[in-house]
């Protein structure tokens, strides 16, 4: 099972996908494939608006629950942040990749 070793074998094997159903490639965004790899503990992340990052750390956690065993929190400022992101994003992210359920 070389998905446990790499996220990025994870994402071919599974087909995962984005919020909206589009199949996640790094064709359009090659700087984030060192992203989804690094499993610093601390990372900082510079970066435009709209560029997946949400998409990013929403599988990767996952990824990282799954095969690591890591317990996760992922934290927001706000009630309605949490709310907005977890039905906007994350909610969407799973229904269109099953092996997240």
């Amino acid at each position: 099972m070389f998905e446990q070793h790499s996220i990025h074998a994870f994402i071919g094997k599974h087909d995962i996908k984005t919020d909206t159903g589009v199949p996640l490639d790094f064709k359009d965004h090659q700087f984030m494939w060192d992203i989804y790899r690094d499993l610093s503990p601390y990372q900082v992340i510079m970066k435009a608006a709209q560029v997946t990052m949400s998409t990013c750390a929403t599988i990767k956690a996952f990824w990282i629950a799954k095969y690591k065993g890591m317990d996760l929190i992922y934290t927001l400022p706000t009630e309605s942040d949490r709310n907005t992101f977890v039905g906007g994003k994350v909610n969407r992210i799973v229904a269109q990749n099953p092996i997240l359920l």
